[in-house]
């Protein structure tokens, strides 16, 4: 939608808000709301400021909630047991996976200078905040199990380690039984930045007078 709110006013050519809002209901995830705001101003026919802010989202695909199992094996080196043996290691989607969610927020400038006809200039500021992102994690990182130790188990890291006992057991009778490697929602990541882009169009018979 497409909200007019002024109009023809000193300092103020125009100004308009954009909504919309969208509601999904995925059968493999779950329900998302993502929405947009922006405000247009334009102060004259030479200067015009724009801005947005979201709340975005992207669901898993079939791959990351149903990758088929795979089975191999390898070395794994035990933190708790401090054990270095061959162990399974197993890979497979997570039907558990929800939506990556993103706040976007953008402000800019837009000109179009009269007495440079052609030319216009962006300069648009951004920041995206990332968080619930998706990203692979197998139970063979030390850090992980550095997690899961100092937990003493309760870390949901843990479950990608499967043990013949608990995490305060640390005899060799503990060595894993195999680990797991699938992707999980953990991540958060933030970018920010400016985009600035010219544009100047003109008429080729301007340049070549036979064209």
């Amino acid at each position: 939608a497409n909200l007019p709110i002024l109009k023809d006013l000193p300092l103020i050519q125009s100004l308009s808000a954009d909504l919309a809002g969208r509601y999904t209901d995925y059968s493999t995830s779950c329900v998302a709301e993502t929405w947009k705001i922006g405000l247009d101003f334009h102060v004259n026919d030479m200067i015009r400021f724009r801005g947005t802010a979201s709340v975005d989202i992207r669901a898993p695909n079939l791959f990351d909630l149903y990758q088929p199992l795979t089975i191999n094996t390898g070395g794994f080196n035990d933190e708790l047991t401090k054990v270095n043996l061959s162990i399974v290691h197993k890979t497979q989607g997570n039907s558990n996976l929800k939506p990556e969610v993103a706040h976007t927020y953008t402000a800019g400038v837009v000109l179009t200078p009269d007495y440079l006809p052609g030319f216009t200039m962006s300069v648009d500021y951004y920041r995206i905040s990332l968080s619930g992102a998706l990203t692979s994690l197998t139970g063979s990182s030390e850090d992980l199990q550095s997690i899961c130790i100092k937990s003493g188990g309760s870390s949901p890291y843990c479950a990608l380690t499967f043990r013949p006992f608990s995490y305060t057991n640390t005899t060799p009778a503990n060595f894993p039984l195999y680990y797991l490697s699938e992707e999980v929602n953990s991540a958060e990541q933030r970018t920010e930045g400016e985009d600035i882009e010219l544009d100047y169009t003109f008429e080729m018979n301007d340049l070549i007078s036979d064209v």
